[in-house]
């Protein structure tokens, strides 16, 4: 895979910080390589924002700038719109780059996920903030004198809901 050269003025410091880092906790490079790992262990990048044209290439340059590691063999490859995914050396470095969460700078931003049932779990999510937006609404009930019953939907607010 050929490497796009990195538009001016990218800093991979922050990467070469993580790499170091993974290197002093786990005596391995971020990267997938066998002579450290039997197997790689598969993560998800979502990459909300960009200046650049996402593709492999270009993600794996951004990876590189954000966790370190070599970015042919962080084999980068797309998933689904602006996902992708990737390998890293275990699943030590897996887990602890994923506490990360993401990374951002002012050319993109990445958010990183586990790989799940071929690719994050999108169900999941929609389901999580369906449960959230119906907790948000209360169902009021009046009784009216002649029996008749109607339910209005209020939406319920909280004073540690605006807190948030």
């Amino acid at each position: 895979m050929v490497t796009p050269a990195p538009p001016t003025g990218w800093d991979f410091s922050p990467g070469d910080s993580i790499r170091d880092e993974v290197w002093s906790r786990f005596g391995s490079p971020v990267h997938f390589s066998s002579h450290f790992s039997r197997s790689p262990f598969r993560l998800v990048v979502d990459v909300p924002r960009s200046s650049f044209r996402l593709t492999s290439s270009s993600v794996a340059l951004a990876l590189r700038a954000a966790i370190g590691g070599s970015p042919s063999d962080l084999q980068v490859d797309p998933l689904i719109d602006r996902s992708f995914t990737f390998v890293v050396c275990s699943k030590k470095v897996g887990l602890w780059i994923y506490s990360l969460r993401s990374f951002s700078c002012k050319d993109f931003s990445v958010r990183f996920f586990l790989w799940k049932n071929g690719g994050p779990d999108w169900r999941r999510e929609w389901d999580l903030w369906q449960a959230e937006q119906d907790n948000e609404w209360t169902i009021v009930k009046r009784r009216y004198s002649s029996g008749n019953r109607s339910q209005h939907l209020i939406k319920a607010s909280s004073v540690f809901d605006r807190l948030k």
